[in-house]
């Protein structure tokens, strides 16, 4: 993303009052425990390692309702 990255963008959009109730899904290449808590703390609902485990994403679509992933 150009001008924010996706952590920054999952608290813009959990500060916009139609916005902040979207589920958030973020998938990233930083396997750290560190980001996992970074990523809750800016408001991501749950935070995908890649390679994604498509199994695991299908699941937290259907039992979160989320409809959009971001690439941190």
């Amino acid at each position: 993303m150009p001008r924010l990255d996706g952590l920054s963008l999952t608290r813009v959009i959990r500060s916009h009052p139609t916005l902040s109730k979207v589920p958030i899904v973020a998938t990233t290449g930083m396997v750290t425990p560190q980001f996992h808590r970074e990523a809750e703390n800016a408001g991501c609902n749950d935070c995908l390692d890649k390679p994604i485990d498509f199994e695991r994403l299908e699941k937290l679509v259907k039992t979160r309702g989320a409809i959009a992933t971001l690439s941190c």
